[in-house]
């Protein structure tokens, strides 16, 4: 009897502890409020930064799609490639263009598109050099993934790569096979 009493005592002092002393209520608790804190804190990423890799119109998207092809096609047909090199150093971008492409442009078009950040995109016109060289100052390229499109400013054809900064020596821009 006396070993009843004395489990029935130590059970007693257990049971008297205050529900906010024990581990179980916080454990089940912390569960459901873990999920508040990540629907909150997603809300926030989703407000704060914009989607801008979702294309709101499909259709022209791929219409859009279309016309490159075309563009790349006539590239190819005329046999254009181009070649790139880019000077840290002194920011220069420079394009190289076949001679007979290059007499027939005072002015290209050179797009870089960041692989995720839209904001970071850069269409610049480049120059006519000397010879065949298309040249032009730019900001510093950040480091990293960039999809490179050169084409005239008529747009009658387009050719494009994918391109990671900084260069290490002259990259060969050529049409999609």
């Amino acid at each position: 009897m006396m070993d009843a009493a004395i489990m029935k005592a130590e059970n007693s002092d257990e049971d008297t502890l205050p529900w906010y002393r024990q581990f179980w209520p916080w454990f089940i608790i912390s569960l459901p409020a873990t999920a508040v804190v990540a629907g909150i804190a997603t809300v926030i990423i989703a407000v704060k930064y914009d989607d801008s890799l979702v294309v709101d119109n499909y259709y022209k998207a791929g219409l859009a799609i279309n016309q490159v092809l075309t563009q790349q096609d006539v590239a190819r047909q005329l046999g254009i490639s181009a070649v790139l090199d880019y000077d840290a150093d002194s920011h220069q971008l420079i394009v190289q263009l076949p001679a007979e492409i290059a007499q027939q442009n005072s002015v290209i078009k050179l797009r870089l598109v960041h692989s995720t950040q839209a904001k970071k995109d850069k269409n610049l016109l480049l120059n006519r050099g000397h010879q065949s060289n298309f040249i032009l100052q730019v900001d510093t390229i950040q480091d990293g993934w960039w999809k490179l499109f050169i084409e005239p400013v008529d747009g009658e054809w387009q050719i494009s790569q994918r391109i990671h900064f900084p260069m290490h020596g002259k990259q060969i821009v050529q049409p999609k096979p």
